[in-house]
C-alpha cells in the first residue's frame, strides 16, 4: 500500500537487445508472479533490436519503447523505461532472467519492512538450464556467492532488483554517460544510493533463473572488460577497494585470487627449473588453492555432482587470473588515465555546450533529476533545462 492507502503500483522495467527467445520466458515468469497483475505495469525497452523482441514485448507489456539507430546499452535503455514508469517502486529485471513467482512480492515486502532500505537485490538460483559447462559454472558461481552474502551490500544489481522511486529520483539515473555497454552501471548506481544514506540489501530468497548461454572466450572477455576492469577503476577512483561490501570483492575472493596467482606462478617456475623441492612446493600451493576453493566445490558437488565439480576447477582458475589482471590494469589506468571517461561523442557535444537528451555537458547533481511518476520525456527535458538555468 502507498501513503494514500491505495494499492501500490510496481513498475517492472526490462531492457532487451536481440533477446526474443529469452524475453518471452522472462515475461511469462513475470506474468505468473503472485503480485496481482493490476498492481504491476511492465515496461519493455527494445534497444534497437532487429529480431522479434518488440513484437513479443507487445504481447505482455503495458508500454513498449523501441529505440532506433545503434544500440545504447542497458544503462541508457533502463533510464528510458524509468522515465515512462508510473510506479512508486521500480523493479529492474534483465531480459534473460526468469524471476521466481514470489520474487517481486519479496522485493516490495522488504522495502516496506524498513524505510532505511532504499533498494533490494536478489540472486540467480541454482537451476541448470541445460546450456554449456561454462554457462553452468558462471551461473552456479554467481548463485553461490550471493546466497552466502545476505545483508547490506554496496552495489545495486539491475538483473533482479528493486529501488524506491523517491530514492531513484534523489540519486539520479543510471550513469549512461560512462557506461554505454553492460559494465559497472549497477555498482556506480549503488554507490550513489549508499552515499545518500540509504541501505541496499541483498536478500537470497529473491531469486531468478539465468538463461544466458556463455562461451569460454566470451565469459573471460566479459569478466575482464565489462565487469572486473570497470569495477576496479571505480573502486580505485573512490579509494574503496579494501572496504567495499559486495560478493565479488569479499575476503574469500581476495584470498582465493592470491592463492591462484601464487600457484600458477610457482608452477611456471617448476616448469622452468624442475627440482624435488620445487615440486613439493607446487603441490603445497595446489592443495592450498583447492582448500580455498573448497566451499564452492562442496556447493557444486551438492548441486552438480563429482564430475562437473571437477570440471569447474580450471574455470575457477581462469576466472581468478582474469580478475587479478583486471585489478592490475585498473590500477595502471587509474594512475595513468584517471577516472573512466565518457564516450568521445558525448565529450565533443560537451565542448560546444550542446543541450541534448541525455544531457551531456556535465553530470547532473543529485537533486537535478526529479522525474515525477508517469513523467514523459518532454517533461523530463524541460525539468532538467529548468534545473540548470
Amino acid at each position: 500500500m502507498n501513503a494514500t492507502g491505495a494499492p501500490r503500483l510496481i513498475s517492472v522495467v526490462i531492457p532487451v537487445h536481440q533477446g526474443a527467445p529469452e524475453l518471452r520466458r522472462c515475461l511469462d515468469a513475470i506474468a505468473e508472479s503472485d503480485v496481482p497483475r493490476e498492481q504491476m505495469e511492465i515496461v519493455v525497452v527494445d534497444d534497437a533490436s532487429t529480431d522479434a523482441s518488440a513484437v513479443i514485448a507487445g504481447q505482455y507489456a503495458d508500454t513498449v519503447i523501441r529505440l532506433s539507430g545503434r544500440p545504447r546499452g542497458p544503462a541508457y535503455v533502463r533510464n528510458r523505461g524509468v522515465e515512462l514508469a508510473r510506479g512508486d517502486v521500480v523493479v529492474t529485471v534483465d531480459a534473460d532472467v526468469c524471476v521466481h513467482r514470489d520474487a517481486i512480492r519479496r522485493m516490495v515486502e522488504r522495502l516496506d519492512a524498513d524505510p532505511a532500505v532504499g533498494a533490494v537485490v536478489g540472486t540467480y538460483d541454482t537451476m541448470d538450464v541445460g546450456r554449456s559447462i561454462v554457462s553452468d559454472h558462471r551461473n552456479l558461481y554467481q548463485a553461490y556467492r550471493r546466497l552466502r552474502a545476505e545483508g547490506d551490500v554496496d552495489a545495486y544489481w539491475p538483473a533482479c532488483g528493486a529501488v524506491r522511486r523517491e530514492v531513484l529520483t534523489e540519486v539520479g539515473p543510471f550513469d549512461e554517460w560512462h557506461y554505454w555497454r553492460p559494465q559497472a552501471e549497477g555498482a556506480e548506481f549503488g554507490r550513489r544510493i549508499r552515499r545518500a544514506g540509504h541501505r541496499i540489501v541483498l536478500d537470497p530468497r529473491i531469486q531468478g533463473t539465468h538463461l544466458k548461454s556463455w562461451t569460454l572466450i566470451g565469459t573471460l572477455r566479459t569478466d575482464f572488460a565489462n565487469h572486473a576492469l570497470p569495477w576496479a577503476r571505480l573502486l580505485f577512483h573512490a579509494g574503496d577497494l579494501a572496504r567495499v561490501r559486495t560478493p565479488s570483492f569479499g575476503w574469500r575472493e581476495k584470498t582465493n585470487a592470491m592463492l591462484t596467482v601464487l600457484t600458477v606462478f610457482v608452477l611456471a617456475l617448476r616448469v622452468r627449473w624442475p627440482s624435488t623441492g620445487m615440486t613439493a612446493f607446487v603441490a603445497s600451493c595446489i592443495v592450498a588453492m583447492l582448500v580455498g576453493y573448497g566451499s564452492f566445490l562442496r556447493f557444486a558437488l551438492r548441486h552438480r555432482g563429482v564430475f562437473r565439480a571437477a570440471l569447474f576447477v580450471p574455470l575457477q582458475v581462469a576466472r581468478y587470473l582474469v580478475a587479478v589482471m583486471a585489478i592490475i590494469v585498473g590500477w595502471l589506468l587509474h594512475h595513468l588515465v584517471g577516472e573512466p571517461r565518457r564516450d568521445v561523442r558525448d565529450d565533443a557535444l560537451a565542448e560546444v555546450g550542446l543541450q541534448t537528451w541525455p544531457p551531456v555537458p556535465t553530470r547532473l547533481p543529485s537533486d537535478s533529476w526529479h522525474l515525477p511518476p508517469g513523467g514523459r520525456l518532454a517533461d523530463s527535458i524541460s525539468h532538467i533545462t529548468a534545473a540548470r538555468s
